[in-house]
């Protein structure tokens, strides 16, 4: 009995060798087919790190308030831009 590797055309070119065993016990009728293929693989991209914030400085009260003031002109540039989108 004659053993095959099917493999669809386009990626006919990575199979670089195949042999097989005749005497291996496989409890079958079939030969054991071996086959080398060649596989390019690609780098996964990292995930960039999250940023963590340091919670401990804003027990800091005026660490705390020019936190506060920040976020707040930020918050009121986004409602800015919001109102402005809304109006036309």
């Amino acid at each position: 009995m004659i053993d095959f590797i099917m493999v669809n055309h386009r990626f006919k070119s990575i199979i670089t060798a195949c042999r097989t065993f005749q005497r291996a016990d496989v409890g079958s009728d079939h030969n054991l087919l071996l086959a080398g293929i060649r596989v390019k693989l690609r780098k996964i991209p990292k995930k960039p790190v999250t940023k963590r914030f340091d919670v401990e400085k804003l027990s800091d009260l005026t660490l705390r308030a020019q936190y506060a003031e920040h976020i707040e002109k930020k918050v009121d540039v986004i409602r800015k831009h919001q109102g402005s989108a809304e109006e036309t």
